[in-house]
């Protein structure tokens, strides 16, 4: 008896049956039929087909259709304004460059398609007619939270270097373990990622310190991750590497924040180093800044992230007091959101460290925080209930107009102030 997976939307259907009504196989392929076992709702759906790529254009002729990879043959047909990538069943070619196939040959056979994908879980397919069609063991792998290439690991490897990385991102994403053969693969061709784009890299990385194992798979694959983040060995054998793996599971899943977790101590230098004892707290956050901007920089890390996994470092050391003015002013040299960030940094820090007054004053400082957002205090010269022209129309012009604006802002936010229009003229007329 077929096993049914769980409810495919409406506009997958009509491409599944839409193909099966000319003449050709449909079915749902890869991590969509994993996810439906696994009991998620898929994020999106891959279709694999008997139909060649001109056949598909022609079946779904009334559709929008985005020639998304016609010479791998690969076609976005746009569904209930859905898109939903529908490709020929494919036999690659030889791997020159350890990424990608030279040429890529059409075929009728769905066994062949399956057969060159990366793991088992992925190398499933699904059709209502049919049911899952499951050629390498991928449900059970499901089961047993098992990754395991599909056929020779070194081969797979070998074919496309970035599949190391995908499977230490399944494995931090799904919480499984990745078999024996293909683990002792992972790490005999680890050397294999020199050849992959830094973009990919950072991609699949950045998805893999996002997941929630991403410590424990950081911690048995450092020699892989130490490819692209040399870094990582200098404090591999060091307290200060457990503490890192500890900070990145406390913080919450944002890419800044788990970033400025890993990177946040890499700037210590060793026990035993000659200039140990000369750094300050200070000087060693400006170190693992540096560090952070220049393995972000090499993996051309989007310039948001990078400033602020850069800031958010260089001020973790910083002691916060959990004053309302404090964290007021924070927020007016910064953001809601850095603020924020920093904070949980800071409390993931302490909470490794196990510093439970340091962690009090950081949560009570957080609730602080909260209250601010909420109130929607002024922290900002726009929200000063007084402009440039209100104090122009004082008499005065120039720079000093913008002294007295921040002047009378500090004031509000130290709350000597009140955030009135007659107030802060008052007040303004006392300077002039």
């Amino acid at each position: 008896m077929k096993k049914m997976l769980g409810k495919i939307p409406e506009y997958v259907k009509r491409v599944l049956e839409e193909l099966n009504n000319q003449g050709f196989e449909g079915f749902l392929v890869g991590g969509c039929v994993r996810d439906f076992l696994l009991g998620r709702m898929p994020g999106d759906y891959d279709v694999a087909t008997s139909a060649l790529p001109e056949e598909i254009i022609e079946c779904f002729k009334d559709y929008t259709v985005i020639e998304t990879g016609l010479k791998h043959g690969t076609v976005t047909v746009v569904s209930d304004r859905s898109p939903v990538e529908v490709t020929t069943y494919r036999i690659d070619g030889k791997y020159l460059d350890n990424r990608r196939p030279s040429e890529v040959f059409f075929t009728e056979s769905l066994e062949e398609d399956l057969s060159r994908r990366d793991f088992t879980i992925n190398a499933m397919a699904y059709s209502d007619k049919i049911g899952i069609v499951d050629l390498f063991g991928g449900a059970s792998d499901v089961q047993k939270k098992i990754i395991r290439c599909v056929g020779e690991p070194s081969k797979r490897f070998e074919e496309d270097g970035l599949r190391i990385l995908r499977a230490l991102r399944f494995s931090s994403c799904l919480g499984f373990d990745i078999d024996k053969e293909t683990k002792e693969a992972i790490h005999l061709y680890k050397d294999l990622l020199y050849n992959i784009s830094v973009e990919r890299i950072y991609d699949e990385f950045t998805k893999l310190l996002l997941g929630d194992y991403a410590d424990l798979v950081l911690n048995e694959f450092t020699d892989v991750i130490a490819v692209f983040i040399p870094e990582l060995l200098n404090i591999l054998e060091y307290d200060c590497f457990e503490h890192t793996l500890k900070v990145i599971k406390l913080c919450e899943k944002n890419k800044s924040l788990r970033y400025a977790a890993l990177f946040h101590e890499l700037g210590k230098p060793l026990s035993e180093a000659p200039e140990r004892n000369n750094l300050n707290e200070k000087e060693e956050c400006a170190r693992s800044s540096e560090i952070a901007k220049k393995t972000l920089n090499n993996l051309h890390s989007d310039k948001k992230t990078l400033d602020t996994v850069k800031k958010l470092i260089l001020k973790h050391g910083e002691i916060i007091t959990p004053s309302r003015i404090k964290i007021k002013k924070m927020v007016r040299d910064s953001s809601f959101d850095f603020t924020r960030l920093l904070l949980m940094l800071q409390l993931a820090s302490k909470t490794a460290f196990n510093d439970e007054p340091r962690e009090k004053a950081i949560e009570k400082a957080i609730e602080i925080l909260k209250e601010i957002e909420k109130d929607n205090l002024c922290l900002s010269l726009k929200q000063l209930k007084v402009s440039g022209k209100d104090i122009e129309a004082l008499g005065t012009a120039g720079e000093k107009v913008g002294q007295i604006l921040n002047y009378l802002l500090d004031q509000v936010i130290e709350e000597k102030v009140e955030n009135e229009k007659g107030p802060l003229l008052e007040l303004a007329k006392r300077l002039l």
